[in-house]
Formats: structure tokens, sequence, C-alpha cells
């Protein structure tokens, strides 16, 4: 288990790939069980319906899960799949896990009626690693240059954006 999670933090830091990682269902589905878990723990921080929880996980497991595994398909990578979407599943998870408490601040300040300017800047920082470390794991599963790389992370998120706001009212 340590190893695993070095791995996945070793990708995070942008010093592995996902080619570092074994093609098994097994970890796939564990990596996205921790996703899973992380996105529903976030999305509670602002949300209080059960449902709209659910619901936001789903959408965003699902978008992950279609954008990144078009690419591949497009890419003619498919047989990077696994290991792909199990880096994608496994660094989410972990920076979930750094975001958490600063999301859990920024809304503790929010409540409170005070300035948010430290943990913006923090989920900020955050976000900006994320879309390295997608941009790092598509460079490496793709074969492409890392500033493309990052291009298709940020395309990601900006997408995520779009839908989130269409299905949910705000991103």
């Amino acid at each position: 288990m340590s190893l695993l999670l070095k791995v996945f933090a070793e990708i995070a830091l942008l010093r592995r790939g996902p080619e570092d990682l074994p093609a098994s269902r097994f970890l796939l589905a564990f990596s996205l069980l921790f996703y899973t878990v992380g996105t529903v723990a976030t999305s509670s921080v602002y949300a209080v319906d059960a449902g709209q929880i659910f619901l936001e996980a789903l959408a965003d497991v699902t978008m992950m899960l279609l954008w990144y595994g078009s690419l591949l398909v497009i890419y003619q990578r498919r047989a990077r799949l696994q290991q792909t979407l199990t880096a994608l599943f496994g660094t989410g998870a972990l920076l979930y896990l750094v975001a958490f408490p600063v999301m859990n601040w920024m809304q503790h300040l929010l409540d409170a009626q005070t300035s948010v300017q430290l943990p913006t800047l923090i989920m900020t920082a955050i976000l900006i690693w994320s879309i390295a470390v997608a941009g790092q794991i598509v460079h490496r599963a793709l074969d492409i240059r890392f500033g493309l790389g990052i291009l298709i992370g940020i395309s990601y998120f900006f997408s995520s954006v779009a839908v989130f706001s269409f299905l949910f009212g705000a991103a």
C-alpha cells in the first residue's frame, strides 16, 4: 500500500507517469473508489443535499472517464487506458486529500463572513498543480509534448466548469 501511495505521490510531483503503474482492473477500481470518496467529501463541504453530492460525484467521474478515455482512443493509445485512468484517479484522490481541509477552512471563513484570501490562494495553487499533474499524465500516456498535455488539462478544467455550471448552476 505504501509503495502505491509513493508512486501516486511521485506522479503528482511530476517525477513519474502512468506507465509506472500496473495495468490492473483492481487498482483502477481502487483508485476510482478513493477518488469518488474525495469528490463526495469535498462536495459535502458546500452542498447540503445528499442527492446533489451524489450527482456531482457521478458527473465528475463520468466526465473524466469520457474525456480522457476519448483522448486515448483518438490518439490510438487504448492499451494505456487502465494505467492512465488509474494515475488520474489516484493523483486526483491525493489532491482532494490536500484540498479538503483548505475547503473546510474556506467554508468556515465564509460562514463567519471574514476574508477568504489565503485559502483562495491555496486552492488556486492546488488547482494549477492539478492541471500540471493531468498534463504530465496525458503527456506521458499519449507521447505528446508536456505543453500540449497542459493545454489538454486546461481544456478539461474549463469544460468541466462549463458542464458543472450547466448541470448544477455553479462550478
